[in-house]
């Protein structure tokens, strides 16, 4: 299966197989929508609804465009979503054929990446940040 998935969650491995034979189209949908708007870019909001698309389905196609090489953020460029919080903009990066398959995925970079956001929580006490590290990497290695 290429299409990325959080490690130790089943029911994200079960959503990231049922959307394996569209997710290409979905990511070409994003990028050539991404492209059309070109330097002013888009949030992952604007895609949604842009697209009609729900949030789980742009925000995985965002993350795995950005992954490829595809899209990328645009420095120093916020704008507020529907729910007035600020989000990042995307800009497309012409000549990319998002058609491809993803980067393969890997279960140390998605057990940093759920580190970094408990992190980026605020729960840093070190007894907390161990903990969750175990957890995940118990996950890693099953």
């Amino acid at each position: 299966m290429s299409t990325p998935y959080v490690f130790g969650s089943a029911t994200s491995a079960d959503a990231a197989k049922s959307i394996e034979e569209t997710s290409g189209t979905l990511r070409a949908k994003v990028y050539y929508y991404a492209l059309s708007v070109g330097s002013f870019g888009a949030t992952r909001d604007e895609i949604e609804i842009a697209l009609f698309m729900t949030h789980q389905t742009a925000s995985a196609r965002v993350r795995e465009l950005v992954r490829m090489g595809c899209l990328c953020e645009h420095p120093g460029l916020i704008r507020q979503t529907r729910s007035g919080r600020n989000a990042v903009v995307f800009t497309a990066v012409p000549g990319k054929n998002p058609l491809l398959s993803p980067p393969a995925y890997d279960p140390i970079e998605s057990a940093i990446a759920r580190l970094a956001e408990f992190i980026g929580r605020g729960m840093t006490d070190r007894d907390s940040v161990v903990e969750r590290l175990d957890d995940l990497l118990r996950n890693v290695d099953a």
